[in-house]
């Protein structure tokens, strides 16, 4: 239950953030509130809390260590999955993308407990 209220709170931020009339924040020469954006930041929540929850209870990990992992491995997905797409033609490496993975998984590292 923790998981979904906290998931939806974040949805309805990020969608709130985003106006069509601004002109876009940039990172890393890319606009950050974007769709794009969104979606990184979220999944990496999402990865997150799945793979500390299965740390901790599914392979009964102590709580401080199943975090470093969970934060350790969502990470190293996103940065994966950008070399991934660097690879695939019509997309390409982005570090907006990299920030975007990491922010939410450092949220949710602070977050979940």
């Amino acid at each position: 239950m923790k998981f979904l209220i906290v998931m939806i709170t974040l949805l309805v931020l990020c969608s709130c953030t985003y106006r069509l009339d601004a002109e876009p924040v940039k990172l890393f020469n890319e606009p950050l509130f974007a769709h794009d954006s969104y979606s990184h930041f979220l999944s990496s929540a999402f990865i997150y809390c799945w793979q500390y929850e299965t740390l901790k209870n599914a392979a009964h990990i102590e709580s401080g260590t199943s975090r470093t992992w969970a934060v350790s491995l969502t990470t190293l997905y996103g940065i994966m999955k950008e070399i991934f797409d660097d690879k695939v033609k019509g997309q390409h490496f982005s570090y907006k993308d990299i920030a975007c993975n990491v922010a939410g998984s450092l949220m949710m590292y602070v977050l979940w407990k």
